[in-house]
């Protein structure tokens, strides 16, 4: 009985190895900088866009490929990024998401009516106030764009990116790089 009893704790170890494994990767993806964070699962969210609607990984994740934004109203560089986005990504495949908590960062109607005035065009995207979301995510710089495929991130580029085509290509090749966008603007010079 005893030979049996052993055989039986080795198997039960093997299989809770790999959950035990599992939850110590999750717990490693919520300390990393940006771009450590490809191949982590995008965080749980349900959050209010400027028009009220309702999003949340289920009615985003349905849609494929999708683009995390992340910027701030007052970020002047981020104006030609969030402009040649919005000419890249596909229709309904980027959220837009405010980084700074507190009052005088939470009206994304404002926010959008600003960005389609300066940019002289409407912006069919949602407008989401998220700060914890950016915290979670350890967005620090902006422009911040989070590449989520499968309810994983798949790439994470930031800094200034105001290259349409560039940003279409990222969008759909199959291994997208990650990184500092001007950086890597450089390098293909």
């Amino acid at each position: 009985m005893g030979k049996y009893a052993f055989v039986v704790l080795i198997l039960l170890s093997t299989v809770f190895s790999g959950c035990l494994f599992d939850n110590e990767d999750a717990k490693k993806c919520e300390d990393l900088d940006a771009v450590e964070l490809v191949g982590c699962e995008f965080p749980e969210f349900n959050l209010i866009s400027d028009d009220l609607t309702p999003f949340n990984n289920s009615n985003i994740v349905s849609q494929g490929r999708w683009v995390a934004y992340f910027s701030a109203f007052w970020c002047t560089h981020c104006k030609p990024t969030i402009d040649a986005l919005d000419k890249a990504i596909p229709e309904d495949r980027m959220l837009v998401f405010n980084k700074y908590p507190g009052e005088d960062y939470d009206n994304m109607s404002e926010w959008k009516d600003n960005m389609e005035d300066e940019l002289n065009r409407s912006i069919s995207r949602p407008f989401i106030h998220a700060p914890m979301l950016a915290e979670n995510l350890s967005v620090v710089a902006i422009p911040h764009v989070i590449l989520v495929e499968d309810d994983t991130i798949v790439a994470v580029r930031y800094g200034l990116w105001d290259d349409t085509n560039s940003i279409i290509q990222w969008f759909e090749s199959p291994i997208p790089s990650s990184g500092a966008s001007q950086e890597m603007q450089e390098d293909q010079s």
